[in-house]
């Protein structure tokens, strides 16, 4: 859902976010661990996954977002795997997007910024529900 919006961007509101230890965000999955998404994909090219401080991930694996590769691990610090994105076609409904923002919240208001591939404002309207669809670009 729709929370706010500007000719440059619009906050939508998840219907699916996850908690790990205090902090809630999208969820994703390297190799067999399910992890939080920080970070701007496809426009940052990179962005990093908060982890269960038991997790197994190893350079190389791949991250995904429901059954969409974003990209693969290249680099590990304690509970964050850092990765490379690869190239991806979002929209939301019909809309193509030049990225989606994403972040670690603490509370349960969380949101994630939309962007548009032009500064024109997005036809929709605060409050509306959206379908967000990712495919990957070869």
């Amino acid at each position: 859902m729709w929370t706010s919006k500007t000719g440059d961007y619009a906050l939508l509101r998840p219907r699916y976010t996850a908690r790990l230890g205090g902090l809630r965000g999208v969820a994703c999955s390297v190799g067999e661990d399910t992890g939080l998404l920080d970070g701007g994909i496809p426009h940052y090219s990179c962005g990093g996954v908060y982890l269960p401080a038991s997790h197994s991930v190893k350079v190389g694996e791949a991250v995904r977002l429901g059954e969409t590769l974003i990209g693969r691990v290249t680099r590990l610090q304690a509970s964050m795997a850092y990765f490379r994105g690869t190239p991806l076609s979002i929209h939301v409904n019909q809309t193509r997007l030049r990225g989606v923002s994403l972040y670690l919240f603490l509370s349960d208001r969380h949101t994630i910024k939309i962007l548009p591939t032009t500064t024109r404002e997005l036809p929709l309207q605060c409050g509306d529900s959206v379908s967000l669809s990712l495919t990957a670009r070869t």
